[in-house]
C-alpha cells in the first residue's frame, strides 16, 4: 500500500504521459526508505515491526540525525490521508520532488505509527555521527544473546538501554547498563 498515486486529469492527458509513469517509478524504484516513529511504547509498532516483541527500538536524537546525514537524504513527516495524492503537470519537472511527496503520504489507516522517514539512495547510507543513537528499547522477548552482543558494542558510548518487561496489559522499562541508571546525587 505504498507509493500510490493519482495523476490529475491534465497530466494523465498529455501526450507524454505514459513516459511520466515510467520515470516516476524509476525515482521510486530507486530511493531507499527508513522508517522512524515518534514513540517506543505503541504495542502495535511492537508486534508489527519488532517481531512481536523479539526485536529493539534506537531513540535517535533528530538533530544529530539530521547534522549526520549526506546532503542527498531527506527527512519528511508522513501525511495520513484518505486517497492517494494527485501529481499535476507542475510536480513532474522535478520528478524527483514528486516521488518524494508520493513517499510521504500513506493510507490514513496507518496514522497510529505516526511515522518519520529519512529517504535517500538505495543501498547503505552513513550517517556521519555517531552519537546519533542515543537510547536502545530491547523488547521483552528479544534474544538474549544478541541483546548481550549489542550492549557490550556499547558499552562507554553513553547509549542508554531498557530492557520491556510486560505484566498483563502494562509495559514498563527497567534500565539494563549504565549509563541508563540514574546518576548518584553527592552526600
Amino acid at each position: 500500500m505504498e507509493g500510490f498515486y493519482r495523476p490529475s486529469k491534465v497530466l494523465s492527458g498529455k501526450s507524454d504521459y505514459k513516459d511520466i509513469v515510467r520515470e516516476i517509478t524509476g525515482i521510486k524504484s530507486n530511493v531507499g526508505i527508513s522508517c522512524f516513529t515518534e514513540t517506543f511504547e505503541n504495542v502495535l509498532m511492537w508486534t508489527h515491526y519488532a517481531g512481536n516483541y523479539t526485536g529493539m527500538c534506537l531513540s535517535y536524537s533528530t538533530k544529530e540525525l539530521l547534522a549526520g546525514l549526506p546532503h542527498h537524504v531527506r527527512l519528511v513527516r508522513l501525511a495520513y490521508v484518505d486517497e492517494p495524492p494527485i501529481i499535476f503537470p507542475s510536480q513532474v519537472n522535478n520528478v524527483s520532488n514528486a516521488a518524494t511527496h508520493i513517499l510521504s503520504q500513506k493510507k490514513y489507516n496507518w496514522a497510529y505509527e505516526r511515522e518519520w522517514r529519512v529517504l535517500g539512495s538505495v543501498g547503505r547510507v552513513e550517517i556521519g555521527r555517531v552519537q546519533a543513537v542515543k537510547t536502545i528499547y530491547f523488547g521483552s522477548r528479544v534474544n538474549l544473546r544478541h541483546r548481550q552482543r549489542i550492549l557490550a558494542r556499547i558499552q562507554g558510548t553513553g547509549i542508554k538501554a531498557y530492557m520491556m518487561d510486560v505484566d498483563g496489559y502494562d509495559h514498563s522499562w527497567e534500565p539494563i547498563n549504565a549509563a541508563a541508571r540514574p546518576k548518584k546525587k553527592g552526600p
